[in-house]
């Protein structure tokens, strides 16, 4: 295979008459001589409609398939390759040909002379810029035009004939009004055909699954618009068939095809964890400070009760777990004991003070928690997913490091998480999932009441269409460009869309504290009454062996 720097494709429909002799034979045997023809025309009026059908922004490369060795192609093209604005790649080898930038990135090019190189039609099925090049005389071997894979080929591209009468002619085949256009070689300016402007009725098909349509309302409204403005017909089937000329993909990385287009909104797999549960109330005692300042401020209190307990003049006296319960007894009500000396009237003048700031905010927070309802923390993270989640092992969590349990044994709706696959947001999913069969009513009210999507995303892609065939990828090319600058995507989903359901946690305390909220204090205030008896019945028993002791020796 070998590389240019450049070669155009020709499109349209084009014919003129050349000033191209032959050496035929004469009466006596002798052959006339050659004459001359200008090529300039030729070369001209191809490199100008190259040009403007194919952008050299859009399509860079120029891959010439040579099957053909005619006295007029070797003369045309030594021309054209010479025009350095396109790259080109020429070719011999027709199983080297298809390619998926050869069929949507290049001008392919294929001169033909012999009826034998028409079997490479089959990899010319899905080609959007290809132009077959051949004498005319090729076409009194064909039958009827329905029958010959060759011709079908033809349609989808643009053919340009030439025969020994000193004339050529490119055709062009719509297959949109079922006409051929024809371009005049002679005009400054040769105009594309264009006939994506107007598909003449064209059924542009979408294959949407039922579940999906509530939801995913905003791609018939793109059709639509295309339909609209195209003269066009939109239909909707419920599964992909031959009739199909665009399909939404869901999940893009299972399956593998040149035919993508990115489009708007994006596709995830989303994580379904429960809701943070509400904190009990005795979690307002805990909450104000986190626990770097609780541990700051217990190792202040035993830093003292050992200075105490070595230089205190009066406290010293005791024993350092009586020293600790006294600094907290300041802290929260004041001293119990009588302390003196100046060391220790300092240092403990100086530890009311700082407890005056500390207790006064912490009280301050406690009283402005008691109207808010607390909440433990969300889950979100990929560590929090496997540190609190539990997943039933099948083929889809395997691929995640997280821990499963097996089916049978289920561990309760407050710890299991579900995979599954979401679009857009957690609203426009949940629209779809609502109207499948077995989700009713009480089981969305119940997804919504305890479970969320968490804030980590698996396999996110951008959203995609499936286009068939690939004539039509230019025409959905351009209005997906215009969704994206004019923003219509965000705009229709923000105020054309309203969720169905909606959840929205408590944050302020609507009732009153009832006796129930005041069962875990009564059991703190049990625990704490059966302690101080245990506390007392462990000090007497240990004062009077003590005695026993001292008795005895």
């Amino acid at each position: 295979m070998k590389r240019y720097r450049t070669l155009p494709v020709v499109f349209g429909i084009l014919r003129v008459h050349a000033f191209i002799s032959v050496q035929t034979p004469t009466g006596d045997g002798a052959l006339k001589p050659l004459t001359q023809f200008d090529t300039a025309f030729y070369v001209q009026s191809l490199l100008e409609l190259h040009r403007q059908v194919c952008p050299v922004d859009k399509y860079s490369n120029l891959v010439v398939l040579r099957l053909s060795d005619e006295a007029l192609l070797q003369t045309i093209l030594p021309h054209i390759i010479s025009d350095q604005t396109y790259k080109k790649t020429v070719s011999d080898r027709a199983e080297l040909f298809h390619t998926y930038a050869n069929d949507f990135y290049s001008c392919n090019f294929i001169p033909i002379d012999s009826l034998v190189h028409l079997n490479i039609s089959a990899p010319l099925a899905n080609t959007t810029r290809s132009i077959f090049f051949y004498p005319r005389w090729i076409l009194k071997e064909f039958q009827h035009p329905s029958d010959v894979s060759f011709l079908i080929s033809l349609r989808k591209g643009y053919a340009v004939l030439y025969d020994y009468g000193n004339t050529m002619e490119i055709q062009h085949w719509n297959f949109l009004s079922n006409q051929t256009l024809t371009i005049d070689p002679r005009a400054k300016a040769v105009p594309p055909p264009g006939e994506l402007r107007d598909l003449h009725g064209y059924e542009i098909v979408l294959a949407s699954p039922p579940f999906t349509r509530p939801a995913m309302v905003f791609d018939v409204y793109f059709l639509q618009q295309i339909v609209s403005r195209r003269n066009a017909t939109l239909a909707i089937e419920d599964e992909i068939t031959p009739r199909t000329t665009i399909v939404v993909v869901f999940s893009p990385k299972e399956y593998i095809t040149p035919y993508y287009l990115p489009a708007f909104g994006r596709n995830f797999m989303a994580v379904q964890v429960p809701r943070a549960k509400p904190k009990p109330i005795f979690s307002i005692l805990i909450d104000p400070f986190d626990r770097y300042t609780w541990y700051a401020f217990f190792l202040l209190i035993l830093a003292m009760a050992i200075t105490l307990s070595w230089f205190g003049a009066q406290l010293g006296t005791h024993h350092i777990v009586e020293i600790v319960l006294e600094l907290i007894m300041m802290s929260l009500s004041g001293a119990s004991r009588a302390y003196g000396g100046a060391f220790e009237n300092r240092l403990i003048t100086m530890f009311s003070l700082m407890g005056i700031v500390l207790i006064s905010s912490y009280q301050s927070l406690v009283i402005s928690y008691m109207s808010l309802i607390r909440y433990y923390p969300e889950i979100n993270t990929y560590e929090d997913i496997q540190k609190k989640c539990l997943f039933e092992n099948n083929a889809i969590v395997r691929d995640f490091e997280v821990r499963k349990y097996e089916p049978g044994h289920f561990p309760g709706y407050d710890r299991v998480c579900y995979l599954e696959h979401g679009r857009d947001n957690e609203h426009v999913s949940m629209s779809m999932f609502a109207v499948l069969a077995n989700h009713s009513d009480d089981w969305i009210r119940f997804r919504m009441e305890n479970y969320r999507y968490a804030g980590r995303k698996f396999y996110e892609y951008i959203q995609c269409y499936f286009v068939f065939p690939p004539n039509l990828r230019d025409l959905f090319q351009f209005y997906l460009q215009a969704i994206f600058e004019s923003g219509i995507y965000d705009y229709f989903y923000n105020n054309k869309i309203r969720p169905k359901w909606h959840f929205e946690r408590e944050t302020f305390i609507k009732r009153t504290i009832n006796l129930g909220d005041l069962t875990v204090l009564w059991y703190a205030y049990g625990f704490g009454t059966i302690l101080s008896v245990l506390c007392y019945i462990a000090e007497i028993t240990y004062f009077k062996l003590s005695q026993y002791k001292v008795v005895k020796k």
